[in-house]
């Protein structure tokens, strides 16, 4: 299966090279179930902790729990994820580098053509998600190279009461094409690919009482890509509303004069703790991007100083040095 462009990435858990493992695929979930790619053996984790995938030659890494100190979004090259007691290292291929790792290992369930680089640039995210829950049929432009779906924090795009986990699927999307892959690899067979593309016209991708289609409405799926049904609702039971018993007398209603109106009152809106949380997560996002491009304009400073640097002295020994020698030995 062909999916979105990426160069050659590996992990390694430990200090020494012996223990780098390349990755045959273009994304991992990182954590401690046996489906994972890269998987921890550190029992107080949960089964899945980090979702991370490699873009053209860019890393990105996007927590799916409670973790301390998370990392979201772009990788710096070397950085680690510090997960519990486990760093795990992340090393991708440049464009302008040869890779020296190990070969990769044999072909998995979704393997990128690697083989010639530099890869093409993966092409900027324009895909629309069609969202079908039974009520209305809702369209979500992708803005972004990876979204986290699901129903509460640290999901991207969040849908409440439609039978998803909290971070239910990542949505990859390179130009039109939109890939989704699912979260929770518990919630499937051992046979049923993690990643599935959403075809325009197609079969829809049934998660919870979800209904997801990429761009054109096609036919309802039959089966669930894994994902929570919702449970149905009790049904209501009327009460009658409580009588006061005892020795005090019930005091009767007070009915106000004819007339009379009641103050209006005045409800200062409460912020949606969602809206925060994801205005927050994009602020995340934006600082880290604003703060990896200027760390790439400091370090092209720095390179095109030095440059000047030693154009500057290699003019002044050529004219201090080399010139009058060469002076000296045309004048005799």
């Amino acid at each position: 299966m062909l999916l979105w462009p990426s160069n050659r990435w590996g992990f390694s858990c430990g200090r020494g090279a012996d223990d780098f493992r390349e990755l045959d695929q273009p994304f991992a979930l990182v954590g401690t179930h046996p489906r994972c790619q890269v998987r921890l053996d550190y029992k107080r984790l949960p089964e899945v902790v980090y979702f991370i995938v490699i873009i053209g030659d860019r890393v990105q890494a996007w927590p799916l729990c409670g973790v301390a100190y998370p990392i979201w979004g772009n990788l710096k090259p070397g950085r680690q994820l510090l997960i519990g007691k486990i760093r795990v290292n992340i090393s991708a291929q440049p464009n302008d580098a040869p890779w020296d790792h190990a070969t990769p290992p044999p072909p998995g369930e979704a393997v990128n053509d690697v083989s010639e680089l530099p890869s093409p640039e993966p092409e900027t995210p324009r895909g629309i998600l069609l969202l079908d829950w039974g009520e209305e049929i809702q369209t979500r432009k992708l803005t972004r190279s990876v979204t986290i779906l699901g129903d509460a924090h640290p999901s991207l795009m969040r849908l409440h009461g439609v039978g998803l986990r909290d971070c239910e699927l990542a949505i990859v999307s390179a130009g039109e094409r939109i890939w989704a892959i699912q979260l929770n690899p518990g919630s499937i067979s051992d046979n049923t690919p993690l990643i599935r593309e959403l075809v325009p016209g197609g079969e829809s991708l049934w998660v919870g009482d979800l209904h997801i289609w990429a761009g054109e409405k096609g036919r309802r799926s039959t089966r669930r890509f894994g994902g929570i049904p919702t449970p149905p609702a009790p049904p209501a039971i009327e009460t009658a509303p409580p009588r006061i018993s005892g020795a005090y007398p019930q005091i009767p209603a007070l009915h106000p004069p004819a007339g009379y109106q009641p103050p209006e009152e005045h409800h200062q809106p409460t912020p949606s703790l969602d809206h925060l949380a994801g205005t927050y997560t994009d602020r995340l996002i934006s600082i880290t991007s604003k703060r990896a491009s200027r760390d790439q304009m400091v370090r092209w400073a720095i390179s095109g100083g030095l440059l000047v640097f030693a154009l500057v002295v290699f003019a002044f020994i050529t004219v201090r040095g080399v010139l009058p020698i060469v002076q000296a030995v045309y004048s005799d």
